[in-house]
């Protein structure tokens, strides 16, 4: 059954019955449907720290100095925070390496609230000869909102470590959302 000959079915008058419409001979137009187009995922930034963990206070942010990408220059490695350049879901990766038992604990803080802490000491993974572990998180963000990773460990761990940890942040934009 074509749609004008549905609508004529369909569309009458409440009292009579009769249809008070026709579009026999009118043209429907189809307008084209809107489609969503995902986004696809892009890396913003990715910097790492030339020195070990062990050099950055405990409770203080971890300033990631050696920027291996920087799209948008949305990753500030003066303050060690990520300013998202458009409002989105976001996704985060630090990556610990050590040659010894990881000790390290960090935490994402996102408008100097802490979003998800984690040890890394407690999920590691042995590759080779080296202990590792990455964590990730995904959060909404304003545009112009901040994230950095703070090192949460304790001041006695430390002082406990010998071997150098090797220490990522990466991370970017999932999917752009609408300002409205």
């Amino acid at each position: 059954m074509s749609l004008s000959n549905h609508l004529k079915q369909y569309m009458s008058d409440c009292e009579s019955g009769e249809i008070t419409t026709s579009d026999d001979d009118e043209e429907i137009v189809p307008r084209p449907a809107k489609r969503y187009v995902p986004t696809t995922y892009t890396l913003q930034f990715s910097a790492h720290l030339s020195k070990c963990v062990s050099k950055v206070m405990s409770y203080r942010a971890i300033i990631f100095d050696k920027v291996d990408s920087n799209i948008d220059k949305s990753y500030d490695k003066r303050t060690g925070r990520f300013t998202a350049p458009f409002k989105g879901i976001y996704v985060f990766f630090v990556t610990t390496t050590s040659a010894e038992k990881l000790k390290t604990s960090i935490c994402f803080i996102q408008k100097s609230d802490p979003v998800n802490e984690t040890m890394v000491k407690e999920m590691a993974q042995t590759v080779g000869s080296l202990e590792t572990k990455t964590v990730a998180v995904v959060m909404s963000l304003d545009k112009d909102g901040t994230v950095w990773v703070m090192n949460t460990t304790k001041p006695s761990e430390i002082c406990q470590m010998k071997e150098t940890y090797y220490i990522s942040f990466s991370g970017g934009l999932v999917e752009k959302q609408s300002t409205l």
